[in-house]
């Protein structure tokens, strides 16, 4: 494992099979200098978990109550608990039977681990480096969701938004396995419209849709549509967007498109867009008031 971020391999790298460590990381804050203050990590083999490791870290500074409110952890968590040296010298040990490290968006970890490693003098263990938001996106392209929580959402994998190391660690193994099982069988596809060019990927096969989905849907990708939408339980509303993809998770094929008014890249469940229609016309208008 190199001492910076910049030479790892962030695909799977061909260790299907290997027991691999998935790594999350909790601190005082984003920015260089910050310190560790929780670990997560879990040890598999493929779908069997042969271990877990969590340790607090003693940060020896004060953690800021905006963090505190994002991951809970503050005083009374990290009383008692070892400092960083410590910390680390047991956590590269538990490394030690593992042929990878895997982690959700790897580069800013990684820095942590790199720079609390020299500051207790320890060497980073030699392993190969993987980043399932790398894997994400080389796969859905731009219509990828960058976050962990919104691409567990995305494959339908129940994982709580709680910022917490070993829940985290064990929800990027998760991801992990849909992304591997999705690039092999083809499950996270494209729907026929959307436009290689921008997504940056190559155009891969259909997605399945049944009719019923497909009597709703544009014909050709317009460049904006409304459409009148809402999460099930909630009021329907319409909403401008410009259409990038259909993708097929675990939960169903979603649109995944450009919001008009906030300009964020957002994702909507196919299944909850109640009507459309495009700039071009086509499609029922259903008395939208973007129209009027």
């Amino acid at each position: 494992m190199a001492d910076s971020p910049q030479g790892y391999d962030p695909g799977w790298g061909g260790l299907e099979g290997e027991v691999l460590a998935f790594l999350d990381l909790e601190a005082t804050g984003p920015m260089p200098g910050d310190r560790i203050v929780e670990i997560g990590a879990v040890l598999v083999q493929e779908d069997e978990v042969l271990d877990r490791f969590h340790a607090f870290v003693d940060p020896e500074i004060e953690v800021p109550a905006d963090v505190r409110k994002i991951h809970g952890i503050g005083s009374q968590l990290l009383h008692g608990a070892p400092r960083i040296g410590e910390a680390l010298r047991a956590l590269f040990a538990f490394l030690g039977r593992a042929r990878g490290l895997a982690l959700h968006h790897a580069p800013a970890d990684m820095r942590f681990l790199a720079y609390d490693a020299r500051r207790a003098g320890l060497e980073l263990p030699d392993l190969a480096v993987v980043d399932t938001k790398v894997m994400a996106r080389r796969m859905l392209g731009r219509a990828s969701p960058s976050s962990l929580y919104g691409l567990c959402e995305l494959f339908g994998i129940d994982c709580e938004s709680n910022h917490r190391a070993l829940p985290d660690a064990e929800c990027t193994h998760r991801l992990f396995r849909c992304l591997l099982q999705a690039a092999v069988s083809a499950q996270s596809r494209f729907w026929s419209w959307p436009r290689p060019a921008m997504l940056g990927e190559a155009a891969l096969p259909p997605v399945d849709i049944d009719a019923d989905m497909q009597d709703l849907l544009p014909r050709s990708p317009p460049r904006t549509m409304h459409i009148c939408y809402g999460k099930k339980g909630e009021t329907k509303a319409w909403i401008e967007v410009t259409p990038l993809a259909i993708i097929e998770g675990r939960s169903g094929p979603w649109l995944r498109a450009r919001e008009s008014t906030s300009g964020e890249f957002k994702f909507y469940r196919l299944c909850g867009i109640q009507a459309w229609h495009d700039s071009a016309g086509e499609g029922p208008c259903h008395d939208c008031p973007g129209c009027s």
